[in-house]
Order: C-alpha cells, then sequence, then structure tokens
C-alpha cells in the first residue's frame, strides 16, 4: 500500500517561494504609492481649481484679513459691540414680498383705471409699485438708523439728507393713492377724470385738508393704513438690523460677505476632496491588503530560512505611508489634516502625533 507523504521542501523550493513573494510585495506596494500619487494629484487640481491653491480662493482671504483690520480700527474708535438684530437677508426679502402682496390689492384700483381693465398685468404693476415703495423705506430706515457716527463723533449729514428726501418721496406718493381712492369712490370715471377732480380739489381747499378729508372714505382710508403699516414695519426692520454708526455697520457687513464667501469656497473644495478619497479608497484598501499577505508570506519564508528581516519593508506598516487614512478618512488636505475657523478659513490642524506632512505638491505615479 504506497503511503502518502508530505513533500519535502528544500531550500531551493523556499528560495523560489520567497522570490514570487517578494515580487508581490513589490507590485503591491509599486501600485499602493501610484494609487496615493494619483489620488493626491487630482486632490492637488482640485485645489488649484476651487480649493486653497486657487486665484479665487487667495483672492477672498485677502479681502477677509483686510475686512478684518477694518472692523478692528472701527471697533477700536466705537468702543462697544455691534449693536443690530440678526437677521438672515433672505427672510428680510420674503417677508418684504409677503407685505407687498397685502398692499397691491389695495392699490391696484389706480392702475386699473390706468390701464382700463382689470387683469393680471394691472396685478403686477400694482404689485411692483408696493415693492417700489418698501425698498424707499427700507432705505429710508437705514439711513434713520445712521443719523449719528459714534465713529466720527458727528451727525452724518449725507444720512439725515437721504431721510428726508425718500421720507417726503413716501409721503407724497401714498397721498396720492389715498386721494386717488377717495375720489375714484365719489365719482369712477377715467384716470383723466379722476386727477382733474382731485387738482381742483386741493386748489379749492388746500392738499393737507384733501389729505385729511380723504380719510373720510373707508377705502381711502384702508388704503392708507396698510400702506403705512407696511412702509412703517419696512423701516423699524431696516433701522433695527442695522447698527447706528455707518462705519461700522459697513465694515461689519463686509466682514460677513468675506466669511461667506469664504466659506462656500471651503466647503465646495472640502466636499469635493472628500469625493476623490471614498473613490481612491477601496482600490487603496484592495492593494493594502495584498501587500500585507505578501508580506506576512516573505517574513514567515525568511524565518524558515533563518534570514534576518533586514529589509525596511520587512517590518512596514502600509497604511502608515497614508497619511491621510493615518488622520482621518476625509480629513481636508492630503498628508494632514485640515480644518474650517470660525471665519470658513481652511486651517491646519495640529496632529495627534504632533508631526506635519509634506507640502501639498505634485507628485510623480510609480
Amino acid at each position: 500500500m504506497p503511503s502518502h507523504r508530505t513533500p519535502i521542501e528544500t531550500p531551493a523550493d523556499l528560495e523560489h517561494d520567497l522570490a514570487r513573494a517578494t515580487g508581490f510585495r513589490y507590485r503591491a506596494r509599486a501600485e499602493f504609492d501610484r494609487l496615493l500619487n494619483e489620488r493626491q494629484n487630482r486632490i492637488l487640481g482640485l485645489s488649484q481649481k476651487s480649493g486653497p491653491n486657487s486665484e479665487a480662493y487667495r483672492n477672498t482671504a485677502e479681502d477677509l484679513a483686510r475686512a478684518k483690520r477694518d472692523y478692528a480700527r472701527i471697533n477700536s474708535g466705537v468702543h462697544r459691540p455691534l449693536n443690530r438684530w440678526r437677521i438672515h437677508g433672505a427672510l428680510l426679502i420674503i417677508l418684504g414680498v409677503v407685505l407687498a402682496l397685502f398692499e397691491a390689492p389695495v392699490n391696484k384700483f389706480l392702475f386699473d383705471v390706468a390701464l382700463r381693465s382689470s387683469n393680471l398685468m394691472s396685478w403686477a404693476i400694482s404689485f411692483f409699485f408696493a415693492c417700489a415703495l418698501l425698498v424707499l423705506a427700507h432705505f429710508a430706515g437705514v439711513s434713520l438708523r445712521h443719523v449719528w457716527s459714534d465713529y466720527r463723533k458727528r451727525p452724518v449729514i449725507g444720512s439725515i439728507l437721504i431721510f428726508l428726501v425718500l421720507a417726503t418721496v413716501l409721503l407724497v406718493l401714498v397721498s396720492i393713492l389715498t386721494v386717488a381712492r377717495a375720489s375714484f369712490s365719489a365719482n369712477a370715471g377715467s384716470i383723466g377724470d379722476m386727477f382733474a377732480d382731485v387738482q381742483q380739489t386741493v386748489a379749492s381747499v388746500g392738499l393737507w385738508r384733501t389729505l385729511f378729508a380723504s380719510f373720510s372714505d373707508v377705502s381711502a382710508l384702508v388704503l392708507a393704513t396698510i400702506n403705512v403699516g407696511g412702509i412703517f414695519m419696512t423701516m423699524m426692520l431696516a433701522f433695527f438690523t442695522h447698527d447706528s454708526d455707518k462705519d461700522f455697520d459697513a465694515a461689519a457687513r463686509a466682514l460677513d460677505r468675506c466669511r461667506r464667501k469664504i466659506d462656500r469656497i471651503s466647503s465646495a473644495y472640502i466636499k469635493g476632496k472628500d469625493a476623490i478619497v471614498k473613490e481612491f479608497a477601496p482600490d487603496i484598501n484592495g492593494v493594502s491588503h495584498d501587500f500585507t499577505e505578501a508580506n506576512q508570506q516573505v517574513i514567515e519564508l525568511k524565518k524558515r530560512l533563518g534570514r534576518p528581516l533586514d529589509d525596511p519593508d520587512d517590518t512596514l506598516i502600509i497604511d502608515s505611508l497614508d497619511r491621510l487614512a493615518e488622520d482621518s478618512p476625509y480629513a481636508d488636505d492630503v498628508d494632514e489634516p485640515y480644518m474650517k475657523d470660525v471665519d470658513g478659513e481652511i486651517r491646519r490642524a495640529a496632529s495627534s502625533k504632533g508631526r506635519r506632512g509634506p507640502t501639498l505638491v505634485e507628485r510623480e505615479s510609480a
């Protein structure tokens, strides 16, 4: 009966297996380096296009630094914190549109008479007219807020004049609408007849008496109340959402704009970089596994042959070459962990091991 014996491996067989395992390990190491270099070059291209190395980011960072200096300089003169309501601009716009939607129907009569029809065009013109009133009211409120400068230690004549002009324009426009509404209720006709009647009344009793007499008409009173209410609310929102010092308010808003802009650039870069990291992760992990298996075979065969582990790859943990994976799989820059600061700028974070990775430069693929 034949015996089944395990073949005895000769030193020549072990040498052959060692050479083959070493070749596998070398190819895995070369592929690992190639993937790291390709990934870094992709991220470098993204950084130069829309990241920290891009012209847009550098220009915005310079604008942010200048805005910080201006804000600090003016703040040292006013000796107080910023004093304003912080309401998102989109919310203010939505509120303004809602107010215009309330005002448009009561003002629509005038454009119905002028166009001799009551249709969508008349309503649209009335809506845009209401928006114009609210825009004027907004700037009037801002000008009213800026009549005194803590930084300059004097009244701001320009703001006072702008407020007086805008307040006068708003008063005239609302007065015209109110008187025209009362005249239309009393004697509906063409736009020419209506204004001729208003002109005759003003000439006989005066502007103010004509205006006050118009309040006896319910429709005119409702029109005036809604328009004045919308204008007053818009002015107060503009008043309290701005700082009382014009220079301080402008510096704070410029600083906020720069922060938002650089935050958008940084967020887009980090998001794009995360996508690149995730794209390469499966291949890098697979090659890392191949290298580890081949390296274990090399170590085992060298021990069986009685050889020392003198090759640097013998004790290499290949994942340590990937500094990005070592610190965080979704770090904010290649080879080093990065993070956004309070201003939205990308800053180098302190490494957990106190080491700094190499500078972000283009690498040649293996």
